[in-house]
């Protein structure tokens, strides 16, 4: 569990235009979902590309995932890369799981 964010990143979390953003960022799910070659046509705990978006968004809300605004100013961009990161992530399992 990670340090709850700054109050200066909360209030940016809360102005942030989520109709706006959480669009594109499952769009971009799907679209590191489909690139992949899952055995059954689906990836492993049959994870879906909306709970990738929702846990990394979460993530930043809860401070498990930091976001340092002076050096990442783009959410959308930090989001995106945890979202890769926790693909990568299930897709390691699947690797070692298959080994």
């Amino acid at each position: 569990m990670g340090h709850l964010p700054s109050k200066e990143v909360q209030k940016r979390l809360e102005e942030e235009d989520w109709d706006g953003l959480y669009p594109r960022l499952l769009h971009y799910a799907i679209s590191l979902m489909s690139n992949r070659k899952w055995p059954g046509g689906h990836p492993p705990g049959a994870v879906e590309a909306e709970d990738l978006v929702q846990e990394a968004i979460n993530s930043i809300f809860t401070g498990i995932n930091q976001w340092n605004r002076q050096k990442h100013p783009d959410l959308e961009v930090v989001l995106k890369g945890i979202i890769k990161s926790k693909l990568s992530s299930i897709v390691e399992l699947k690797d070692n799981q298959t080994r």
